[in-house]
């Protein structure tokens, strides 16, 4: 599948002078097996351009529902803010999704956006998991 605008040479370019919001899961690599039951915490970083991250987000369902995660200290602009969250996986597949939100409202798309060189991606990361 070919995303629309990716990868295609852009007419006139634009300096990126900002960064877009952006979380990641950092503890538990896709394809990972954790035990079934037990409790797993989920850890990761979140950051933006500038204006600060306001609240984590983690899906345990594939984006049905959402949990928030609590958020480690501040330490500035520009900064990753740590984020965690215990979860309790029952037996199966598993998509966890993350997304962040910045405290001027913004947020990672589920759907990547992409401008014409393939820059600026901040769509919902997702990690595949099993529990077993």
């Amino acid at each position: 599948m070919r995303l629309r605008g990716a990868g295609t040479a852009p007419k006139a370019t634009v300096p990126i002078n900002r960064l877009d919001v952006r979380s990641f899961i950092t503890n538990v690599k896709d394809g990972a097996k954790v035990k079934v039951g037990s409790e797993t915490l989920l850890k990761g970083i979140a950051f933006d351009g500038g204006y600060g991250i306001a609240e984590v987000a983690v899906s345990t369902d594939g984006g049905k529902s959402w949990a928030g995660a609590t958020l480690g200290e501040d330490l500035g602009k520009y900064s990753f803010r740590e984020w965690r969250l215990p979860v309790k996986l029952a037996a199966g597949n598993h998509d966890l999704k993350v997304r962040a939100v910045n405290r001027i409202g913004q947020s990672q798309p589920i759907d990547a956006l992409w401008n014409p060189a393939g820059y600026m991606r901040n769509v919902v990361e997702t990690v595949r998991v099993t529990a077993a």
